[in-house]
């Protein structure tokens, strides 16, 4: 009876941590509305990819920022 007690409250207090972390991701995340405030998220970012199509059109080049929770900012860049 007494290992029960102590699962169940190891359970809920994992279960605490991971809804504080989801929701911390979550409203940190909304706050990021450009590809330049992506790329200064920290923590926050999954990934940052470039990608250079110079063999296709001189100069090109394509950035991609995707946070955790999926959201995904791309800027592109074209030199003359």
């Amino acid at each position: 009876m007494k290992k029960q007690k102590i699962l169940l409250v190891v359970g809920i207090s994992i279960l605490a941590i991971v809804a504080v972390l989801y929701l911390t991701m979550k409203i940190g995340s909304a706050k990021i509305t450009t590809f330049e405030g992506c790329e200064k998220a920290g923590l926050f970012v999954r990934s940052i990819e470039l990608y250079d199509y110079s063999v296709y059109v001189p100069g090109s080049i394509e950035k991609k920022c995707t946070l955790w929770v999926g959201k995904t900012f791309m800027k592109y860049s074209i030199d003359n």
